[in-house]
C-alpha cells in the first residue's frame, strides 16, 4: 500500500526536471550573450595556421583550418559545445597547412559564407574541398584589395591583397598571383579593424607580396601582425614591418617543425624593431582581445 511519501515521488522528480531543465535554459542564454568584445584566438595547431575571430556582435569567423583536425579542438575550447555555426570562413591559400583542418570544419560546422579563391591549384586535399563545398552548395566570394567587409557594426576587415590583375600590371609584379604557380603568392592578406585596434592577418604572403603592398601604398599600421608563413625568412619584410609597426607579432608554427621555422633572421627583424613575439609552438593558443579601444593578450 502507496503511503503519502510515494506519492509525492512523481511530483518531486517533475519538479526537479523542470528545475533542470530552467537552470539550463539560464546558462545557454548567459553562455551565448556576446560580451562586446573581440576575441581574436590564435590556434595552436602545429605547422600551420587557424584563426578563430568573434566580433563584440557574436559573429564567428574562421580564417584558415591547419593541416588537420587539431582546428576543432580550438573550436570547441573557444565556442560553446553546442554552438557549430560560423558565419564566415576564409581560406587564405590552398596549401595544406592551411586548408586540411577545414575539411573536418565543413563536415562539423554549418558554414554561412565562404571566402576563397578559385586558382588553379592541384592536389588531392583542394579537391575534396572543393568537392565538399558544391556538395554542401555554400556561397563563395572571392575578394580582391580595397574591398571593405563589414563583420558586425563595429568591427571590419579591410582586404589588402590580392591586387587586381590590372595594378600588378603597373607596378611590374614580378609574379602573377592568379596563375597558381605558387599558392603563397595568392595569400589573401586584410587588416581587421575595431575602433582604434588593427590586427594585419597576412596568410603566407611573401616578401615579394609585401613589397608589391608598399609600392601600392595599401599599407598602414596595426597594433597586432600575423606573421606570414610560420616565420619563414621570406616571411617577413624589412621595410612592410617598418610600415606596420606592430607591438604584438604571433607566429604560428609547429614545435620542432623541420623547416627550422620560424627563422632566426626574422626573430632578430622583429626583435631589433623591439616588438614582442608570441609562438604557438611556446605560448599554445593565444587569445587577443580588444574593447576596440585598447587590447590585450588574456
Amino acid at each position: 500500500m502507496m503511503g503519502k511519501e510515494d506519492l509525492k515521488k512523481p511530483f518531486n522528480n517533475k519538479v526537479l526536471v523542470l528545475l533542470l531543465i530552467a537552470a539550463v535554459a539560464v546558462w545557454l542564454a548567459v553562455a551565448s550573450k556576446p560580451d562586446n568584445l573581440l576575441h581574436i584566438y590564435f590556434c595552436d595547431v602545429g605547422q600551420g595556421d587557424a584563426i578563430l575571430i568573434k566580433t563584440p556582435q557574436n559573429e564567428q569567423i574562421l580564417v584558415d583550418g591547419g593541416p588537420d583536425e587539431k582546428v576543432l579542438k580550438c573550436l570547441s575550447h573557444a565556442l560553446p559545445f553546442y554552438d557549430h555555426d560560423l558565419d564566415l570562413v576564409i581560406l587564405t591559400h590552398p596549401h595544406a597547412d592551411h586548408l586540411g583542418g577545414l575539411i573536418e570544419v565543413l563536415r562539423t560546422y554549418q558554414i554561412r559564407k565562404l571566402i576563397f579563391w578559385q586558382i588553379p591549384y592541384e592536389s588531392a586535399d583542394f579537391q575534396e574541398f572543393v568537392d565538399l563545398v558544391r556538395r554542401k552548395n555554400l556561397p563563395i566570394w572571392a575578394v580582391a584589395a580595397g574591398e571593405v567587409l563589414a563583420l558586425d557594426q563595429q568591427t571590419r576587415a579591410e582586404v589588402w591583397f590580392p591586387l587586381s590583375k590590372e595594378e600588378l600590371e603597373v607596378l611590374g609584379a614580378p609574379f602573377d598571383p592568379y596563375d597558381g604557380e605558387d599558392v603563397n603568392d595568392s595569400s589573401i592578406v586584410f587588416r581587421l579593424v575595431c575602433g582604434n585596434f588593427e590586427a594585419l592577418l597576412t596568410g603566407d604572403a611573401p616578401e615579394a607580396a609585401q613589397q608589391l603592398l608598399l609600392e601600392h601604398g595599401a599599407v598602414g599600421e596595426s597594433d597586432v601582425l600575423k606573421v606570414a608563413h610560420q616565420g619563414a625568412k621570406d616571411g617577413l619584410n624589412q621595410d612592410f614591418l617598418k610600415k606596420v609597426k606592430p607591438r604584438l607579432a604571433i607566429i604560428s608554427v609547429g614545435a620542432n617543425n623541420r623547416y627550422g621555422h620560424p627563422s632566426a633572421e626574422t626573430l632578430e627583424e622583429l626583435k631589433n624593431a623591439g616588438v614582442e613575439v608570441k609562438r604557438t609552438d611556446q605560448d599554445g593558443t593565444i587569445e587577443v582581445v580588444s574593447d576596440c579601444k585598447t587590447w590585450w593578450v588574456k
